[in-house]
């Protein structure tokens, strides 16, 4: 009888380490990135439909081989915590890996805004990162996940 309970016990603790170990690897494979909670094309598209938000698709190429799908998006006088400006938004199959505020005013105080700003563009309280250039007249802040961009360029790398 003990040594069915200690069976029992151990393939219950094994289950909940197959499990917890399931959870973690699947919870680092979802993006970091997101538009307002948002991280699909579809979803990205109902929200700023609802905020009756016009944008135009500036680039969309499918690749058959290899399966790639490359969006972009932009938003125009878009408001955020960096002033009205343009965003452009780059999807690989139907997942955002990049998001750029574009001409960013030099009256702003940027590493600020930036820093506010990555609260609306984190998807799920992960981790972003983000670059600011440096124009002579504007600043532009790119927001990515580093993963999924990776991802990305290793497909162009395979793929090209």
């Amino acid at each position: 009888m003990l040594q069915i309970i200690k069976r029992g016990l151990v393939v219950f603790l094994f289950a909940i380490g197959v499990l917890s170990i399931y959870f973690r690897f699947n919870e680092k494979s979802k993006p970091s990135i997101g538009f307002y909670g948002n991280n699909s094309l579809k979803s990205v598209e109902i929200y700023l439909f609802k905020k009756n938000t016009p944008f135009n698709i500036i680039y969309d190429q499918e690749n058959s081989r290899g399966n790639g799908h490359f969006l972009t998006i932009i938003v125009n006088d878009y408001k955020t915590s960096c002033g009205m400006v343009n965003i452009k938004m780059s999807f690989f199959n139907a997942i955002i890996y990049s998001i750029r505020l574009k001409n960013v005013s030099k009256l702003e105080n940027v590493e600020s805004c930036t820093t506010e700003q990555l609260q609306y563009f984190s998807y799920k309280n992960r981790k972003i990162h983000y670059r600011i250039i440096n124009y002579s007249d504007y600043y532009d802040i790119d927001y990515y996940d580093s993963n999924l961009k990776d991802k990305v360029f290793d497909w162009i790398g395979k793929w090209s």
